[in-house]
């Protein structure tokens, strides 16, 4: 596929500041098309630095793809605009004011827009999946721009578990992406947009990790860890059930009260060490209240 896109050596000027240009590796699932809706046929699978290796790239997986499977390119950007870095430590929990006033890091910035980051990252097929099928109906390749976009980051750091919430501004709403570490790599948790009424505090006064406590609070499903109740854990530690009983709640590690199973989607990162389970971070949503909230916006507009 060709493309037209401005010179890789020459930095483009956006309205939010300076970019250089990257180049996105996309792969065309036209196999599962009509059955499937289009945000779900196509995955970003690379971002790479230079035209020539896009088209390299892009000839090579052509040449072993299976039947119905097509890849091409398309030029991106990423971003290079300071990011605020907020630090969370149990002592600095979110009824800490300062949480949103963290200040800017200079010798961390743009850790979440630089290539690397964006290279490592893996989006499970549930971010994209349907809010009607249990998912965040979120198009894989804005999980990247957002990422690349992004104005602040919030580092959740719990036991040997680390998790990041990162927050792009818009001038009508703000998108939000969790993601965790795993192995060295970082895998996409949830991804979301919400938007200026979500709830009575400005996005823009919110913290990250604020953002997603509102979101939850607001259209979460209510979970047992063990026997304790909640819509919204974080950085907690719990005492596992001594014997986990299958289909009885507070005999399972992690379970959703969900009586009329509603299609729902979680965004969770705990770890299991007995006699304990530790969670890091943990909600889940409830995608027709969600997807009901998203259609009157778009309807509005």
């Amino acid at each position: 596929m060709s493309s037209l896109h401005p010179a890789a050596s020459e930095p483009a000027m956006g309205k939010k500041g300076r970019f250089e240009h990257a180049f996105a590796i996309i792969r065309l699932d036209e196999f599962a098309l009509p059955e499937s809706s289009l945000e779900d046929c196509v995955t970003v699978t690379a971002i790479v630095p230079d035209v020539d290796s896009a088209e390299r790239e892009v000839e090579r997986l052509n040449k072993q793809a299976r039947e119905g499977v097509r890849y091409v390119w398309q030029t991106t950007r990423l971003k290079q605009a300071p990011i605020e870095i907020h630090k969370w430590s149990p002592e600095n929990r979110i009824s800490d004011p300062s949480i949103a006033t963290s200040a800017k890091q200079p010798s961390a910035k743009h850790i979440e827009s630089s290539r690397g980051f964006l290279e490592s990252l893996s989006v499970p097929l549930y971010i994209s999946t349907k809010r009607s099928k249990g998912g965040f109906g979120f198009p894989e390749i804005r999980v990247y721009e957002a990422c690349q976009e992004a104005s602040s980051v919030h580092y959740v750091r719990w036991h040997d578990m680390l998790a990041r919430v990162l927050v792009c501004h818009d001038e009508r709403f703000s998108e939000v992406v969790g993601t965790s570490t795993h192995e060295g790599r970082e895998i996409a948790m949830f991804a979301f947009r919400v938007f200026p009424d979500l709830c009575s505090t400005p996005l823009s006064d919110l913290s990250p990790l604020d953002i997603v406590t509102a979101f939850a609070e607001r259209f979460g499903l209510e979970m047992y860890v063990g026997a304790n109740r909640g819509k919204f854990f974080l950085q907690e530690e719990f005492e596992m059930p001594r014997i986990l009983i299958p289909n009885n709640q507070e005999g399972q590690i992690i379970s959703i009260v969900n009586p009329d199973n509603k299609p729902c989607v979680t965004g969770f990162v705990f770890k299991a060490q007995p006699p304990n389970v530790s969670i890091a971070l943990a909600f889940c949503i409830d995608t027709n209240e969600y997807d009901k909230w998203l259609s009157s916006h778009n309807a509005a507009t």
